[in-house]
């Protein structure tokens, strides 16, 4: 019996022993560490996965960053663009310029049609001057009676005889002679003043006058609301010698100076100068 349990002792500490010295932790250290070793493949497998990830973010967000950058970029050169009016545009306030150049252009083609019936008007009434001055001086001591001289008068001046003798008489009753008096109204047509004023006042009574004032005065405004930013367009300069012109040849019919000698050089002067002007403003305005 007692050796039975010796040899079950025995028995025993042999397997202890051997499970002791047995090679099992290299069996557990070995699965430790491959353990390890797997754990470590796959923190590496996903620390790849992870840079590859990352990596791939970094080239999306890099991409994006390029994508950005070129669409700023697009953005960037497009912006002045828009800002900019483009050539085919219009440019800003170019609308109420060519509003304003069409008003200056109307001002001044208004200002020269005023001033060419001005001319016109005051052209007439020095032909009509020149005419009866004329006639006081070298036809009239033909006539001895006041009907002959009357009808040779209105022939030479064009103005109608009813006209003329009411002119005739206003003249004479504000110089203190008597109304409707043959002789005093022959007399009156003999001399050189009288024969002129008689034409003045036709034409003042017919209100010739006062349409050429008016017209001047017109013109005048016109020409003063032109601007010099429009020379180009209105050709203000030259607007301002034609109306100047104009206002002096007014004065002068309107109250003659000078001798008959004179007359004829004066009246051509005018003349010339206002057909000059009124040539070199017909390229700028219509008639």
């Amino acid at each position: 019996m007692k050796r039975c349990l010796s040899v079950i002792l025995t028995i025993a500490l042999i397997f202890m022993f051997t499970a002791c010295t047995n090679p099992k932790g290299q069996q557990d250290g070995t699965t430790a560490s491959s353990e390890v070793s797997e754990a470590g493949s796959n923190e590496q497998a996903g620390g790849l996965v992870t840079n590859n990830d990352t990596n791939a973010k970094k080239s999306n967000a890099n991409n994006d960053n390029t994508n950005n950058v070129n669409a700023n970029n697009a953005a960037g050169q497009n912006t002045p663009a828009q800002n900019r009016p483009s050539s085919s545009r219009q440019q800003p306030g170019s609308s109420s310029n060519n509003k304003e150049k069409e008003r200056q252009l109307e001002a001044g083609n208004s200002a020269f049609l005023d001033i060419n019936q001005a001319a016109q008007a005051t052209g007439q009434i020095a032909d009509t001057i020149y005419q009866a001055w004329y006639f006081a001086i070298y036809e009239s001591k033909d006539y001895t009676d006041y009907s002959s001289l009357l009808t040779r008068y209105c022939r030479k001046t064009g103005l109608g005889s009813n006209d003329v003798t009411s002119a005739v008489d206003a003249l004479l009753s504000t110089m203190g002679y008597e109304p409707g008096n043959d002789l005093h109204r022959c007399a009156l047509l003999r001399t050189n003043s009288g024969a002129v004023d008689v034409v003045i006042s036709i034409y003042t009574a017919k209100g010739w006058f006062d349409s050429i004032g008016d017209s001047l005065e017109s013109a005048q405004e016109n020409i003063s609301s032109l601007s010099k930013d429009y020379d180009e367009y209105t050709d203000r300069e030259t607007l301002r010698l034609y109306y100047s012109e104009a206002w002096a040849y007014y004065n002068f019919v309107l109250s003659p100076t000078g001798s008959f000698s004179t007359l004829e050089n004066t009246i051509n002067t005018y003349e010339n100068n206002l057909r000059k002007y009124n040539n070199q403003l017909a390229f700028t305005y219509i008639f």
